[in-house]
């Protein structure tokens, strides 16, 4: 998937899985204490051969809902576009006791071949539009990348409770931290690591 189209399909992704919803005002949380800035830690250890258990700490509150993509990225030949091939996926990865533990394992050769299939489902269909072929040309293994790439994402337009959505805010208005991503409408939070994994 082109890196530049990862946030905005998963924005399109989440807004289709939900209704449309109010304004709220801004409150405080049930401390009665403001969060001055939202964190998420993230570590990752390996726990067999090229299986990973990565542990988030955050003071996000209970039951929040992260989506979280694990990644490697590459280019096609061809074409100078970075693009990212998905080792993982939860779309609701759910906050608890201020964490979140997953595992993956990475299998370059499962998201390799997931791709070179699209290519062969691509090539079976009409050449209706030709400008599509640059989207489907094979991978160029010279440039697929040493690191995994792991995000950690908040969106307001993702399902979230009214308890969540009024400390953060219904348009995530109340985010704050260096990871925080502003849009003319609304505010995403995007925690982003990479661990040195060789591709062979």
């Amino acid at each position: 998937m082109k890196k530049k189209l990862i946030l905005f399909l998963c924005t399109v992704l989440i807004i289709s899985c939900n209704k449309k919803i109010d304004k709220i005002d801004k409150i405080e949380n049930s401390e009665n204490k403001k969060i001055s800035e939202f964190k998420v830690d993230v570590k990752t250890e390996e726990i067999s051969k090229n299986e990973f258990l990565s542990t988030i700490t955050t003071n996000f509150p209970e039951n929040m809902a992260f989506t979280i993509t694990v990644s490697r990225d590459y280019r096609k030949k061809n074409n100078d576009e970075l693009y990212a091939g998905q080792i993982y996926y939860s779309y609701r990865a759910l906050v608890k006791n201020n964490q979140l533990k997953f595992n993956f394992k990475i299998d370059d050769e499962k998201w390799i071949k997931e791709y070179e299939d699209e290519i062969k489902e691509y090539e079976s269909l009409p050449k209706d539009n030709s400008e599509m072929d640059e989207l489907y040309t094979a991978i160029d293994r010279k440039t697929i990348k040493n690191t995994i790439e792991i995000s950690i994402l908040y969106t307001p337009l993702n399902e979230q409770s009214e308890e969540i959505k009024s400390i953060i805010g219904v348009k995530g208005e109340n985010l704050t931290g260096k990871d925080v991503i502003v849009f003319p409408e609304y505010k995403i939070y995007n925690k982003i690591i990479k661990i040195y994994n060789e591709f062979k």
